[in-house]
């Protein structure tokens, strides 16, 4: 009586490419093998092409994941962005030694935006158009040690967001006075990469004030030695504004 065999067809050819059907499976009458010996590989050759064909489905599972648009939407990477020079400690970095610290670094925050944070606002002499113009231009070039970068107006799914909001900050009631918002990147010399957030508005008087923060990006930031009031500082000096005063965060809670 012939007995059944667990098989493939065609017998074992499982093509691991990603637009191949899946395998087809079947029990098919086989004869007997002859002897014990043909029994037990025939055995071993079902085992065999049973955990060929898991392998299969597991790495097909796999390249078949994607990432959730919503999780994209939400984290962005900052451009790439070659240094103008090596930076060193007494650029916009603090360093990891407390008393090592080059100026602007003693603002330590301790997690007050649940990583830490720092927030600050400037008054600036001017208008808010060429605030913003010299906001822009300083991170799309670097900034003063190379490691500054602008952010996109728009994400990885297409979500777009001008700089220049228009009107509609002062359609709110009360009005907002914010006619620009923009964001950056900063990153330390030890690679640390930092978010930087910017909205541009207007002064009962007609001059410009910026309210500037930073968040450490990197996980679990509950000590940052100073560095997000650090970046802020160093950019305020850089585009030759008066010293910024805290907002948020920064060491104050």
């Amino acid at each position: 009586m012939p007995e059944l065999e667990f098989t493939t067809s065609p017998a074992c050819a499982i093509d691991d490419a990603d637009s191949a059907d899946s395998p087809v499976f079947s029990f098919r009458p086989q004869r007997r093998p002859r002897g014990a010996g043909g029994r037990a590989a025939a055995f071993v050759l079902a085992l065999g092409c049973v955990a060929l064909a898991a392998t299969v489905s597991i790495r097909s599972l796999r390249r078949q994941t994607r990432v959730p648009e919503y999780l994209a939407a939400t984290h962005t990477r900052p451009p790439s962005r070659q240094p103008t020079h090596q930076p060193t400690l007494g650029d916009a970095t603090c360093g990891m030694k407390a008393g090592s610290q080059p100026v602007d670094c003693d603002k330590w925050d301790q997690g007050s935006c649940g990583n830490a944070c720092c927030v600050l606002d400037v008054h600036v002499d001017g208008g808010v158009d060429d605030a913003y113009d010299a906001l822009a231009a300083y991170l799309e070039n670097g900034g003063g040690d190379g490691l500054y970068a602008k952010a996109p107006a728009s994400d990885t799914v297409g979500h777009v967001s001008e700089d220049d909001q228009g009107d509609y900050p002062f359609q709110f009631s009360p009005a907002l006075p914010w006619r620009y918002t923009t964001s950056g990147f900063h990153a330390t010399s030890g690679g640390y990469v930092d978010q930087l957030k910017f909205s541009v508005g207007v002064t009962s008087g007609g001059n410009a004030k910026v309210r500037m923060s930073s968040i450490s990006g990197i996980n679990g930031a509950l000590g940052d030695m100073g560095q997000n009031y650090k970046n802020l500082a160093f950019l305020a000096a850089g585009l030759g504004w008066d010293p910024p005063t805290v907002a948020f965060g920064c060491g104050h809670r």
